[in-house]
């Protein structure tokens, strides 16, 4: 069985993100900065340790996830 990519993976967590954000009606759908996870999602990604860059990936989709669902 072949790992998955780390882009493979951050794709799958951008789309799942993006799903659940487009899912909302729009008045619901809580006023976000992406930039605040975004930084540590970059930093995590290009520390070089696949590791590091899938938990990353797992904790930003878990967060938006969270956030979104609660929005509703």
């Amino acid at each position: 069985m072949s790992e998955n990519s780390i882009r493979c993976e951050l794709a799958a967590a951008l789309r799942a993100v993006a799903a659940a954000y487009r899912q909302l009606p729009a008045n619901q759908r809580p006023d976000v900065s992406w930039a605040a996870t975004d930084e540590i999602l970059e930093e995590a990604l290009t520390a070089g340790s696949r590791k590091k860059a899938l938990s990353a990936i797992s904790e930003w989709r878990t967060h938006w996830l969270a956030l979104f669902e609660a929005a509703k």
